[in-house]
């Protein structure tokens, strides 16, 4: 799995369960992706047991992103199908979720940053999306300086004022000069 500077991007692992349900139940990292508030345990662990089965049903999925300088479980950050919204569903969105104590530092754009050359570099992608509340200023804010670009506004399941979603296009291979 890879390291960038400062992240260790790693599978999922139920041993994950806990750190990973102490992210999910903060009122403030929940209030863009749960229309409901907090997650409860029960939730939050059906969502590492969903990104554990993205990883062996697509090889590819969300990493847990670790902290090399503490070890921290920090949240998560990677590629997945936005199983969500049907329309988008063999699109790869590009992902991130990180508890509070890691905001403002960078981490999600480094994560993000893997996530994007990973999906065009080794798994050949031609298009990444990512799926954005569109008053959730701090991942729109990583999102562009990603390179993302605002593509539409649609319709979603859990958000009755609908999502953003951007895209970012594969950056074009050096033509060869003879």
């Amino acid at each position: 799995m890879p390291d960038t500077a400062r992240l260790r991007l790693r599978h999922p692992d139920p041993a994950d369960a806990v750190p990973f349900a102490a992210i999910n139940s903060d009122r403030e990292v929940a209030e863009f992706v749960s229309d409901t508030g907090p997650l409860a345990r029960s939730e939050s662990d059906l969502l590492l047991r969903k990104m554990i089965e993205h990883w062996d049903d697509h090889g590819f999925g969300l990493w847990m992103v670790e902290r090399l300088d503490t070890g921290d479980l920090a949240g998560f950050a990677g590629l997945a199908h936005p199983g969500t919204l049907v329309e988008l569903a063999l699109e790869v969105e590009v992902g991130w979720r990180l508890g509070r104590a890691h905001w403002g530092q960078g981490l999600a754009t480094e994560a993000g940053g893997e996530a994007v050359r990973h999906g065009f570099e080794v798994l050949g992608l031609d298009r990444l999306l990512c799926v954005v509340d569109r008053d959730n200023a701090r991942s729109l804010g990583v999102a562009r300086k990603l390179g993302f670009v605002f593509w539409r506004v649609m319709d979603h399941p859990r958000w009755p004022r609908g999502v953003q979603v951007h895209s970012l296009d594969t950056p074009l291979a050096p033509q060869a000069t003879a």
